[in-house]
């Protein structure tokens, strides 16, 4: 299982992913040989663990190849790690704190209760982040493999919009949207993609109650249309790519084992290791955004479908 391989890479503009991104590594015979330039960036790719691990990080590509040209219905599924290659910081580990609060601490019903004023102001600073923030490649990739398989579905658990923007659009975003604001007491729900917002915290024009960000926040229930869409597509898929996230939030995380026991191939393709890279039947360790342009190398371009608005 591979667990070697990359780091030193800048993102490039987000307009510039094109046929430049794709490397046949099929073609590479050292780790000298691991390299490629992009318009405005450059990116270097090296065995974290020397020239003798490449043989195993060229049979894991080959065999994740295969399965992707084989494949004809894929289940993807993202979490913060996509994003964080676009700059948007994660929440978890190092860094994770804002001011001295923890995610946990502002992410939940009792916080926003308590004092809606402080959790929105997070809320706010974090929409001008990701309002600053570009797609990044493998955002783009995914909206060329959705173009290309017969069945796909991008089941995200991130509340940036990115992939959005991207423009994929067979988008299941089950843990809400950020720029969606809805109101505490009656059915109002909005678009609202000013970033900052004019007053914090936001009321509804209805109510003139408090609006409340539409994300799922810790200790809430996932909307019931898009879960049973992500655990369908999930159980229904060949091969599921898991890119970006540790799938230990639940019930997200349960779609791993959903699709496995429903037969499916899973791809895990993460910076880090991760609960689950011991379980899957890849594991492949590197940025999103440089792994999966390569692979979408496999995917036949006759297969295109136009995606339409």
């Amino acid at each position: 299982m591979a667990t070697h391989y990359l780091k030193e890479r800048t993102l490039h503009p987000v307009y510039e992913l094109a046929a430049d991104l794709m490397i046949d590594f099929r073609s590479l015979s050292r780790p000298g040989d691991v390299s490629h330039r992009l318009p405005g960036a450059s990116t270097k790719i090296q065995p974290l663990y020397g020239s003798t691990t490449l043989p195993a990080y060229h049979r894991d590509m080959e065999q994740a190849l295969t399965w992707l040209r084989e494949a004809q219905s894929i289940c993807v599924l993202t979490g913060a790690g996509v994003s964080a290659e676009s700059g948007i910081p994660t929440f978890r580990g190092e860094g994770g704190l804002w001011r001295r609060f923890r995610a946990e601490d502002l992410a939940t019903p009792e916080a926003f209760a308590t004092d809606p004023k402080i959790s929105w102001e997070w809320y706010d600073w974090r929409r001008q982040v990701i309002a600053k923030a570009q797609p990044n490649p493998g955002h783009l990739a995914l909206v060329e493999l959705e173009r290309r398989v017969p069945t796909f579905t991008l089941v995200t658990q991130n509340v940036d919009g990115l992939h959005h923007r991207a423009g994929s659009r067979n988008v299941i975003p089950v843990h809400g949207d950020i720029w969606t604001v809805r109101c505490l007491e009656c059915a109002y729900s909005h678009k609202d993609e000013r970033a900052p917002l004019p007053e914090i915290p936001p009321r509804c024009p209805a109510a003139a109650v408090l609006l409340r960000p539409g994300v799922v926040w810790f200790g809430e229930s996932l909307p019931v249309e898009p879960w049973r869409a992500a655990e369908a597509a999930a159980g229904k898929c060949d091969l599921l790519l898991v890119a970006g996230t540790s799938a230990v939030v639940m019930p997200v995380g349960g779609l791993v084992g959903k699709a496995r026991h429903a037969g499916a191939r899973v791809i895990e393709i993460n910076a880090d290791q991760t609960r689950i890279s011991n379980t899957v039947d890849l594991s492949l360790r590197g940025p999103f955004g440089d792994i999966l342009p390569q692979l979408l190398s496999a995917v036949p371009i006759q297969h295109a479908q136009e995606i339409k608005d």
